[in-house]
């Protein structure tokens, strides 16, 4: 039998994600382009422990992706394409995650080159939630470190309300809720400072069905709070009266002591008119 050839070399393989890049962004076709990474797979039978073909290009395809002079659609195509590398085994989902964490950790510095970083990494990263790739949970850790960004379109709340808003655009309404509640980790109250703050993240973002019941809690949490200030506000408002009724009444009694005859004199005679 023929000796099987040599693997490619890493230069070789490059060139060829290269290429695959160039075409994938040209003509858009996800299926041509996994029949064409499996078969360069085969070919270049990467060692064991090494980035796969699907990480390589992924990490090449976002890089030129944000750069692109039509970037918008260039960067769509990439977004596509990580559920298909997924399924097909050409990406693990721990790839994506380390991915991801490497990126947002810099994120800052590339804002400085690209305002619109945030946004960019958020549709990728809900494109990876809505494709299963990554669990929502994700969320719960990945902004952390941005809670206090100067950059406010980096913040980590800015950052959750672009991430489930653009989960919602992918994934569609229903299915964000459904991904949302089945995130037993993921704990938007407690990332936020609070529940009344989680409901105006959702709010700003757009997606507020996304949690109906916590909507509902803080709108009756802020009706009961409501009431019991105007509660609050009659009982001080009563006190009030009282006090004062209770001031008129010791003053008045206090001088009608004043006029009262000592205990054995007599009242005094009323002043008669004096004749003229």
């Amino acid at each position: 039998a023929p000796a099987a050839p040599a693997p490619l070399s890493k230069e070789k393989v490059a060139a060829r994600l290269e290429t695959e890049l160039e075409e994938y962004f040209n003509l858009g076709q996800v299926e041509e382009l996994l029949l064409n990474l499996k078969e360069l797979r085969e070919k270049a039978r990467l060692p064991k422990g090494e980035p796969s073909l699907g990480f390589l290009f992924l990490k090449e395809g976002i890089a030129k992706a944000i750069e692109a002079k039509d970037a918008a659609r260039v960067r769509e195509c990439m977004a596509k394409s990580i559920g298909p590398l997924h399924r097909e085994k050409l990406l693990a989902p721990a790839e994506v995650r380390k991915y991801f964490t490497d990126m947002l950790e810099f994120i800052e510095d590339e804002a400085i080159d690209v305002p619109s970083i945030g946004a960019i990494f958020a549709n990728y990263i809900a494109a990876a939630i809505a494709d299963d790739v990554l669990p929502l949970g994700f969320l719960a850790t990945a902004f952390n470190h941005l809670a206090d960004s100067h950059v406010s379109t980096l913040k980590q709340s800015a950052m959750l309300g672009a991430t489930l808003a653009k989960l919602c655009e992918r994934a569609g309404a229903e299915r964000g809720r459904a991904l949302y509640a089945e995130a037993k980790d993921f704990d938007l109250a407690a990332l936020a400072g609070g529940s009344e703050a989680a409901v105006e993240l959702l709010e700003g973002a757009g997606v507020a069905a996304l949690d109906p019941a916590l909507t509902q809690q803080v709108t009756a949490d802020k009706e009961a709070a409501s009431l019991a200030a105007e509660a609050a506000t009659r009982e001080a408002l009563c006190a009030r009266v009282d006090t004062y009724v209770d001031e008129r009444l010791a003053s008045e009694g206090a001088f009608a002591a004043l006029d009262k005859p000592k205990e054995g004199e007599k009242p005094e005679a009323p002043a008669t008119a004096v004749a003229a």
